[in-house]
């Protein structure tokens, strides 16, 4: 007979493994109903997020008999990098709001520092009740295991190569230490249903694996951490921003502002207009800039601590004519109306970076 009516777990479940199932089945083993907050869920495909909500819905379902399919409830929980009271007052006002908490326990393991939200959620008191989750027989399960290594191999080596990664962990920690089989069959399933995606997701890691250790290669002779920083910018028209379709091989395809490294002979401002004028053919003054913003997250991008200082230039005459060059492929003019409908298709933090930068103007 369970405790609760309700057990609550968040998680990305980026690749569903027997940590995830063990923290479940006690959720299971709990409550009647178990509501799984799926985190990042409107976020762009990258290695590190490569499927969407619907997908994880269905990944996490195929590790469960049927029968047990409607006791659980998926509830999607949107990123907010730069706002993190946003954040938990989602979780607390447009999700655990439809839900007696007297009759909730939350179960989570704060398991490292990606865990913070755990002792975060806690001391906001969201929950009456709280459980960390029992540790697994299996030691390895609870403490150690982790998606990262996983989709690390999956998109740098292939998926045999995983599956063979898989196995090995197998022989090395116990027969419940490698991704279960119904996961296994997901992904399988997925690769070859999806093989344009799972190709280009692959591509772009091996492409930030080789950023990353030009990067590295460089700091063995820099005394300090090596920080990159950007200039981007948020041109407004007649309430449509401008965005510009990335054409290079980071975010290929992908909605973004218009913008780029810093060159040492300029100020970010002065960086911020040439890049606009080079991807747009625009021309704009510093003057114009309204603001300057530093969007400084440490894991705003996946291919280095890459810091953009970011303006805001609002044009309210006829709309300028852009022109697709150098890193565009393409330029649009996205309605504010229907930017947090696209917000899967914007490359890194950029949708994220609108937001901020238009509040004094917009609620978006």
């Amino acid at each position: 007979m369970t405790k609760y009516q309700y057990a609550a777990t968040l998680g990305r479940w980026s690749i569903f493994h027997p940590g995830h199932r063990d923290t479940v089945d006690q959720c299971l083993d709990l409550a009647d109903k178990v509501i799984m907050i799926v985190g990042s869920a409107f976020e762009s495909r990258t290695f590190k997020n490569p499927w969407t909500f619907e997908e994880r819905v269905s990944m996490i379902l195929s590790n469960y008999d049927p029968k047990f399919h409607d006791r659980f409830i998926f509830e999607p929980l949107p990123d907010s990098p730069y706002d993190d009271e946003a954040w938990y007052d989602y979780i607390e006002h447009n999700i655990m709001s439809k839900y007696d908490r007297n009759n909730t326990v939350f179960v989570e393991h704060a398991k490292d520092d990606s865990s913070f939200y755990v002792k975060a959620i806690n001391d906001r008191s969201m929950f009456v009740n709280w459980i960390d989750p029992k540790p697994s027989t299996n030691q390895y399960n609870h403490r150690y295991m982790n998606a990262s290594d996983h989709r690390h191999q999956l998109f740098a080596f292939g998926y045999e190569a995983w599956v063979a990664y898989n196995d090995r962990e197998l022989y090395k920690h116990g027969i419940d230490n490698h991704v279960q089989p119904e996961t296994r069959e997901w992904i399988a399933n997925w690769v070859a249903n999806n093989p344009e995606i799972y190709a280009e997701l692959s591509a772009e890691y091996a492409a930030i694996l080789d950023y990353k250790r030009t990067m590295e290669g460089l700091a063995d002779y820099y005394p300090y951490p090596i920080n990159v920083c950007a200039s981007d910018v948020v041109l407004l028209n007649q309430d449509r921003v401008l965005l510009v379709v990335r054409g290079g091989t980071f975010g290929k395809g992908k909605l973004a502002l218009p913008g780029g490294h810093l060159e040492l002979n300029e100020t970010v401002e002065q960086c911020a207009i040439r890049e606009l004028h080079e991807e747009t053919g625009l021309r704009y003054e510093v003057s114009d800039l309204l603001t300057m913003r530093a969007f400084s997250n440490p894991k705003r991008s996946d291919r280095w601590r890459v810091i953009s200082h970011t303006g805001l230039i609002i044009d309210n005459g006829p709309r300028p004519r852009a022109i697709a060059a150098d890193d565009a492929s393409a330029i649009v003019w996205m309605d504010l109306s229907t930017l947090k409908d696209n917000r899967h298709l914007f490359f890194d933090d950029h949708y994220h970076i609108i937001v901020e930068l238009l509040k004094p103007f917009y609620t978006l």
